[in-house]
């Protein structure tokens, strides 16, 4: 008696990739691939990357949901591979550690893809470690419109011919490279001055980012990956059922299990939604005032005033 079996595709690894420029986006490290590699289409570099088309990836959220796939063509250790890109490329470190509650209703937050400051590309241009233009990840956060660090304001086009550095189904050319029409980042090409209250907004998401990154182990982030975004941990535990609810995104600095209680939650679920603060996942607030308002308060419909 015969039986037939299908072995699963093997995947092939790399013959190489770049290392990770300092606080780059993953978007931005695909996309040096893409330039340094011999494929001439974009479709094909991102079937090999991820094994899906164009279309299903999206580089919006905490991290792309194909990370395991493409690190299992890394050299190395799949698990400590993906710890790594979740700690250096990747925004899962600023929507962990919040609170969550599965009726909470607003929307999660989408990073930004191709914001760049002038100033900073033309540094790393000129940067003999560097050498070229790339995405930092604290430019991409939602709601930072400026450089915290040069003031200036983001760009996210060619500043002489207008087109957009993000282009649906492609990697990023410009400014890794120049752009078709020639230009390229100098320190000629300084950024517009930004407002001093986006400005400040701006140094409170990068500190709020740089605290949670540098406190939360990658075993953290592997852990919330699985749960929330690739959904390989709720497979594990139930079957061929797939959890399909958004990441509820909440907000503070350090709002642990201990403050998870419903008050609390309802608490903080009401004050986003009160539009006061429509940035609130980057608010550094002090876990003892909101639980203490949430348990004071008189009417559970009341708004949550959170100074």
């Amino acid at each position: 008696m015969s039986s037939s079996f299908s072995l699963p595709t093997k995947v092939r690894q790399l013959p190489f990739f770049p290392a990770s420029f300092p606080d780059e986006t993953f978007y931005s490290l695909i996309s040096r691939y893409f330039l340094l590699s011999a494929h001439s289409e974009d479709e094909v570099s991102f079937e090999v990357l991820f094994g899906v088309p164009t279309s299903q990836m999206d580089f919006r959220g905490p991290a792309p949901f194909r990370l395991k796939y493409f690190v299992r063509q890394l050299p190395g250790q799949s698990r400590i591979l993906l710890g790594k890109i979740l700690e250096a490329n990747c925004f899962v470190a600023l929507v962990l550690p919040v609170i969550t509650a599965a009726d909470w209703d607003f929307p999660d937050p989408k990073f930004a893809e191709t914001n760049i400051c002038l100033d900073c590309a033309a540094e790393d241009r000129d940067d003999a470690s560097i050498g070229m233009a790339y995405v930092h990840r604290i430019h991409q956060l939602p709601g930072v419109t400026a450089c915290w660090r040069h003031a200036t304001k983001f760009v996210s086009t060619c500043p002489r011919c207008a087109k957009s550095f993000r282009q649906p189904g492609k990697f990023l050319t410009a400014p890794l490279v120049d752009c078709g029409c020639g230009w390229y980042p100098s320190v000629q090409t300084t950024g517009i001055r930004a407002a001093k209250s986006d400005v400040e907004f701006a140094m409170n998401a990068h500190r709020v980012f740089e605290q949670r990154s540098y406190k939360t182990p990658a075993s953290r982030l592997i852990s919330f990956f699985e749960m929330h975004v690739d959904h390989s941990a709720f497979q594990k535990k139930h079957g061929r059922h797939r959890w399909r609810a958004p990441i509820s995104v909440g907000i503070a600095e350090k709002l642990e299990q201990e403050y998870s209680t419903i008050e609390v939650a309802s608490a903080v679920a009401r004050y986003i939604q009160s539009g006061r603060c429509p940035n609130a996942w980057v608010a550094n607030l002090n876990p003892h005032v909101l639980q203490g308002r949430a348990r004071h308060r008189q009417n559970i419909d009341d708004p949550i005033l959170l100074g």
